[in-house]
């Protein structure tokens, strides 16, 4: 009884976003509604741990665990405390996947919660297109990008392009693809196409891939444009931001390439605001990894994520997974706690 409530909760919270959070120690530690109870689900399942990821997620847990350790004479106590939450946060989020195998899921939930997330974003877009004002909570400014309630272009459209790919009605797929259009992310439209390339891979039909492609370039010459960068899919900013982004990630992990610097660690190495929302990651999942738990950590993770690859043959399910993947080069999404969350659920539910 208890597990089905906090199921209910969980998907009820989920299109709230960041809109309803609870920061500690100066913005080090956020928690949201949906978190609480994605942790509270994630640690009842952690009971029931076993099969083909208790290796991978030990070796991984391990490998974060000792990156910090290597290095627990860097950082203060509270930068430990701060960073061993983190490393707690990803062990429980894996919980999930434990708890939802066990429960019958009806995939719907997914496109529902994204139709909700949809519909507020297109709210946001017509009744506060200006949402510079955010800059003052250290969000970043957009001006008529589609934010919705995560607050960022980004992660809206990678979590809008996973509802796509689930959903079956062709009025609500359209409405889903419009709102992520509307967000003018490079990276969600390069993900969409990426999970139709191999939806039409294990279809064994040209004719998806060449729709989608269709599809997105018609919109790309549709999309209305403002004044500003914003809405500019060639702005050069953002890109030439995310290239020196990485090359700081490299440097980081040059210093520290067997171990790295401690996972959760980067904003203290970067000297990042402690209140940025985007300073405790680097804009690449994978060179997060590197830089944080070093060479180690990196082939732990990655025999994680070839684990859950091998876990769940259906084409939706990889789909989504090469999705995510490749948006995690450019945005931090493999660690976004709402894509963690969606990846994990997703993964135990039988297709």
């Amino acid at each position: 009884m208890l597990t089905k409530i906090l199921v209910f909760l969980l998907f009820i919270t989920f299109p709230l976003g960041q809109v309803l959070r609870w920061e500690f120690l100066g913005g080090q530690v956020v928690l949201r509604p949906n978190d609480l109870i994605a942790l509270i689900l994630g640690g009842l399942g952690l009971f029931k741990i076993s099969g083909p990821l208790k290796k991978p997620l030990l070796l991984w847990s391990g490998a974060m665990v000792l990156s910090l350790v290597v290095n627990i004479f860097n950082y203060t106590p509270t930068q430990l405390l701060v960073s061993a939450s983190y490393i707690m946060r990803f062990i429980l989020y894996s919980g999930l996947y434990f708890v939802f195998k066990d429960i019958k899921l009806n995939k719907n939930i997914f496109v529902y919660i994204c139709l909700v997330i949809a519909i507020l974003g297109f709210v946001q877009y017509l009744f506060i297109p200006d949402v510079s004002f955010l800059a003052q909570f250290d969000w970043d400014p957009h001006y008529y990008r589609l934010i919705s309630t995560f607050l960022d272009p980004g992660f809206t459209g990678a979590i809008l392009v996973l509802g796509v790919i689930l959903a079956k009605n062709k009025i609500i797929k359209s409405f889903l693809y419009l709102a992520m259009a509307f967000t003018y992310s490079r990276t969600s439209f390069l993900m969409f196409l990426v999970c139709y390339a191999v939806i039409a891979f294990y279809k064994k039909s040209a004719k998806i891939f060449v729709v989608a492609c269709t599809v997105m370039i018609l919109t790309l010459i549709l999309l209305p444009r403002t004044f500003g960068d914003g809405t500019k899919l060639f702005r050069e900013t953002s890109t030439w931001a995310r290239i020196e982004n990485w090359q700081t990630s490299l440097q980081i992990f040059s210093h520290s390439p067997l171990f790295g610097i401690g996972y959760d660690s980067y904003r203290y190495v970067t000297k990042a605001s402690l209140s940025s929302h985007a300073g405790a990651g680097a804009d690449s999942s994978i060179l997060l990894v590197l830089a944080t738990t070093g060479i180690i950590g990196l082939l732990a993770y990655l025999n994680l994520l070839k684990t859950i690859w091998k876990l769940n043959t259906n084409f939706i399910f990889r789909a989504s997974f090469t999705g995510i993947i490749v948006a995690s080069f450019f945005n931090n999404t493999l660690f976004y706690p709402f894509v963690m969350e969606w990846l994990w659920i997703l993964l135990a539910l039988p297709f």
